[in-house]
């Protein structure tokens, strides 16, 4: 047997996240190069697999079985927000992630 182990996490995904910046003399975009990630507890994960995905994983299984081909399994899981964690989890998120920004200009401004 297996077994997977889930963190809640909100992050900051860094080749999707993307800043525009706009200055007098134009304007241009900052793409991020690291993720920022908060971790807590921000919801619950529910098993919502139903009884025939269930049935249809072990038949499936049983064969993979008989024929030498080995087993799988998959679980349908929904995530449900707590909102005020939630909430305090995507500010923090975002308050780290324009701290980041911020430094980084700045460290661009002193090396011109």
């Amino acid at each position: 047997g297996s077994a997977v182990t889930v963190t809640a996490q909100l992050a900051i995904v860094e080749t999707l996240s993307t800043v525009a910046l706009t200055a007098p003399r134009g304007q241009g975009m900052l793409t991020l190069q690291t993720p920022v990630a908060v971790n807590g507890d921000f919801g619950a994960l529910a098993d919502t697999t139903t009884r025939g995905q269930k049935v249809d994983q072990a038949l499936g299984n049983i064969v993979g079985l008989l024929g030498g081909i080995g087993t799988k399994s998959s679980k349908s899981l929904t995530f449900t927000a707590i909102p005020e964690a939630y909430r305090g989890g995507a500010g923090d998120a975002a308050a780290r992630t324009n701290d980041m920004v911020v430094n980084r200009m700045a460290a661009l401004r002193a090396a011109q």
